[in-house]
């Protein structure tokens, strides 16, 4: 008889396992949990945009999210484990921000005013395992390479371009959450490598960071797309005012029978300079497909803890680091108050049974 485990319960029984086949005395076992998580929205805020955008507007041209979380075991300079990984990027015009937001919120376009569309969005999610060797050229100098094996679904990845009045929609996908088009739902596979280091450059400079998806691909089969025309030429309005456009829709669906997604890098440096015992000045830069996110700070190190803070100022993003011994945790936000946070993150990573 078989049971199926619940999601609850595998992580726990996992890491039992890793921690029983992985003894102590063998090269330094131990199980390992990371977690990466970072979500950024300029027009609105988080809360506000996971409310369906009904809430304070500012304006912007972006909203991004990456997200990453692995559980598994190392034994000397090898680890492997179980990852999972969800990824959604947009980037679009201003004008198209402000005639989404109006239309979620049933406001008045201006009708002098001709928005200008255009949208680029691509979604995913992964589910696999992580295989990795770490290289040390001296005991303060690693290198660290990764090697990723997953299925992908929840695909969605097209452009919209034009106006308010007729604009072109191209996208492919798993599910059709625009039309409800019935398909049989395909499954990518796919690998990617990830590069890591930390390099002591001399007594005072250090350097390190990571280099995600260096290299990336995920191959669909039988993936479905839609190409359309959107034209609003019938305009309604009510006894207040209130206008409504009915859009004529006309274009065709399709199957590729396959298609490689290409995974575009995300970069992570450090750069610390000890200029007294036990405090260090920090340069930060996080560089993603979208934006390049660089900020400054100041590191101490305090009865064996070591606390960081790291102020973005283009973004005004203020981290904060803690790390002992094998815990390392970091929360960088951009305001205290949950409704007006426009950018957070968290991350997490512990080794277990050293």
């Amino acid at each position: 008889m078989t049971r199926k485990l619940k999601g609850q319960h595998w992580l726990p029984l996992f890491l039992g396992i890793v921690l029983k086949l992985l003894p102590g005395e063998v090269m330094g076992a131990s199980a390992y949990v990371e977690l990466d998580s970072f979500s950024r929205s300029a027009p609105v805020s988080i809360a506000t945009a996971l409310n369906g955008w009904h809430g304070e507007f500012h304006g912007g041209d972006r909203q991004y999210s990456y997200n990453r979380f692995e559980a598994g075991g190392k034994v000397g300079v090898w680890s492997i484990g179980f990852q999972r990984r969800f990824d959604f990027v947009t980037t679009f015009s201003p004008d198209t921000a402000e005639y989404y937001y109006r239309s979620q919120n049933h406001l008045d376009n201006d009708r002098d005013k001709s928005y200008q569309l255009s949208l680029d969005a691509l979604r995913f999610s992964t589910r696999g395992v992580r295989i990795a060797h770490a290289w040390k050229t001296s005991q303060d100098n690693q290198i660290i390479l990764g090697l990723s094996l997953f299925s992908a679904s929840q695909y969605i990845e097209g452009n919209i371009h034009g106006t308010d009045r007729k604009a072109q929609l191209s996208y492919q996908y798993t599910q059709d959450e625009l039309f409800d088009r019935e398909i049989a739902e395909p499954q990518g596979k796919g690998a990617s490598l990830d590069v890591s280091f930390v390099w002591q450059l001399n007594e005072r400079f250090s350097l390190d960071g990571e280099v995600i998806d260096w290299l990336g691909l995920i191959r669909w089969k039988h993936l479905p797309y839609t190409d359309v025309t959107a034209q609003k030429d019938r305009v309604h309005e009510n006894a207040q005012g209130y206008v409504t456009l009915d859009p004529l829709i006309s274009g065709y669906e399709g199957l590729k029978s396959r298609y490689d997604q290409t995974l575009r890098s995300r970069t992570n440096i450090n750069v610390s300079f000890l200029f007294k015992p036990g405090t260090s000045l920090v340069l930060q830069v996080r560089e993603n497909q979208v934006e390049t996110l660089i900020g400054g700070g100041l590191q101490r190190t305090h009865k064996g803890v070591q606390y960081g803070l790291v102020y973005t100022p283009n973004v005004q993003l203020l981290e904060l680091i803690v790390q002992r011994g094998h815990w390392r945790i970091s929360v960088v936000a951009d305001h205290l108050t949950r409704s007006n946070i426009n950018s957070f993150g968290f991350r997490l990573s512990t080794a277990l049974g050293h």
